[in-house]
């Protein structure tokens, strides 16, 4: 299921995804291999050009994510 972005935009910034004045973070999708793109806030650091990439893992830990750092499944 493709969904567009809610506001038309994104407007990347560069370094930490921190609340501006207003107390908004700034906003950004996550658009998966099948296309499927959800619409969010930043958290972290914002490269410069605001693209990245990345892995999404899905867990069901009960004990906490200190059990996902430590899981040698998880190394590299």
């Amino acid at each position: 299921m493709t969904a567009p972005p809610r506001s038309g935009q994104v407007r990347p910034r560069q370094g930490d995804a921190k609340p501006d004045q207003n107390g908004e973070r700034p906003s950004s999708l996550l658009v998966l291999a099948d296309g499927s793109v959800f619409e969010g806030e930043a958290a972290g650091y914002l490269p410069p050009g605001g693209v990245t990439t990345g892995e999404v893992v899905f867990n069901t830990v009960l004990a906490g994510y200190q059990e996902v750092l430590t899981d040698p499944s998880y190394a590299g």
